[in-house]
């Protein structure tokens, strides 16, 4: 759970996370049951889905979900194009008027 932890640290506080469980097609390769991944997602407040990386079956899925979520999120007001930059601790931003990151120079 420390990728979740740096995510959450790092991230807007309102982030929405889609847990994706991989290798849906192939119950021997799984590392992680179902309703453990689905489990923690509940524990920790993510969305989860199920998916196969080889047929794409869920793929489109977890993209939807997370996009519902967000949309869902700002048509509440929990968040909105104003209050969703986010940027890391050398202050690079995201978004238009970004400064380059790591000294780059702009193209063109």
């Amino acid at each position: 759970s420390r990728w979740l932890e740096e995510a959450r640290q790092f991230a807007s506080p309102n982030i929405c996370i889609t847990l994706v469980g991989n290798k849906s097609d192939v119950a021997s390769k799984r590392q992680v049951e179902r309703a453990e991944g689905q489990a923690f997602a509940d524990e920790n407040g993510l969305s989860y889905v199920e998916a196969s990386a080889k047929s794409a079956d869920g793929v489109d899925e977890a993209f939807m979900s997370t996009c519902e979520k967000v949309y869902e999120n700002m048509k509440n007001g929990v968040f909105s194009r104003r209050n969703t930059q986010a940027g890391d601790k050398d202050g690079f931003t995201l978004g238009s008027g970004a400064k380059q990151p790591y000294g780059r120079k702009k193209c063109c």
